[in-house]
Formats: structure tokens, C-alpha cells, sequence
């Protein structure tokens, strides 16, 4: 893991980025925030207009979320980690 520094010489520690698998997903895909501390983490899926398709939360293990329900398409993934917000693309293929 890298070490990031702030403007006041602190260091922080950088996570690492959690990528969804399989992408693209059927049914299911896999985050797996293990390597994170403990704590929550926030996951929201948007479709392509932005409307919420998906929101839950996950303490530091894999977390699988249901895809079945989404249409094929392209999302996006967003998730939480306590400093900042990820976004990421997600493909659903059934």
C-alpha cells in the first residue's frame, strides 16, 4: 500500500481500489473491500441517467450484490470508503 501525504505532513494510509467481478455480470458480482479496515462502506448502482438502481452496505469482507434484476446495460458503480467517493463502470450481460 502507498502512503499518501497530506498538506500537513501527515500521512494517510491510500486503499486500494475495490473493482467489481465478474464485469461484465450475469447474476452477481463480487466487491471485495477485505483489505480495507473495519468499518462501513457505502455501494450505489446507477444507470446510465443516473437514476439509483442499487444501495447497500458492507463492512470489510466481499460483498455480492444480485444483478439479476438490472437490465443489460452499462452502470455505474460508486462506492464509499470513509475519504472519498470511487466510480467505476459495470456491464450487466445475462
Amino acid at each position: 500500500m502507498a502512503v499518501a501525504h497530506d498538506n500537513n505532513g501527515g500521512g494517510s494510509v491510500q486503499l486500494p481500489i475495490v473493482n467489481p467481478y465478474p464485469n461484465a455480470a450475469d447474476n452477481l458480482v463480487n466487491l471485495d473491500f477485505s483489505e480495507y479496515p473495519e468499518g462501513t462502506y457505502y455501494i450505489y448502482i446507477y444507470d446510465i441517467y443516473g437514476i439509483l438502481k442499487y444501495y447497500g452496505e458492507t463492512s470489510n469482507t466481499i460483498k455480492t450484490i444480485s444483478t439479476i434484476n438490472l437490465p443489460n446495460g452499462l452502470y455505474f458503480l460508486n462506492y464509499y470508503n470513509c475519504m472519498e467517493i470511487i466510480q467505476m463502470q459495470l456491464l450487466i450481460q445475462h
